[in-house]
């Protein structure tokens, strides 16, 4: 899997809840559920193309696809302009260069 340039960081301290709110509104999950044997989560219903991890209140994203790395960053960017008073966008300068 491949690590998108961009992460979530939530202000509010409720990263997991904000996680939970993207994968239902944009992905198209029911819910958000763990991936044994990883500190994955299955955040698209199951397809496993997308993937996160939170760490502390950063929510980073990984895709099994790297063609499709563009077409998740704008649903994340998007569901992100609607909640800014809860969190931002955090390019990871790594990633980045790539």
């Amino acid at each position: 899997m491949s690590k998108l340039k961009i992460q979530i960081e939530a202000d509010d301290g409720e990263p997991q809840k904000l996680l939970e709110e993207l994968a239902l509104n944009k992905l198209g999950a029911t819910r958000v559920l763990p991936m044994p044997g990883s500190n994955t989560l299955n955040i698209d219903g199951g397809l496993n193309d997308i993937r996160a991890v939170i760490d502390t209140n950063n929510i980073s994203f990984y895709v099994r696809y790297e063609r499709d790395a563009d077409k998740f960053e704008k649903l994340i960017t998007y569901f992100v302009a609607s909640q800014t008073e809860r969190c931002h966008i955090v390019v990871d300068e790594r990633e980045q260069d790539k």
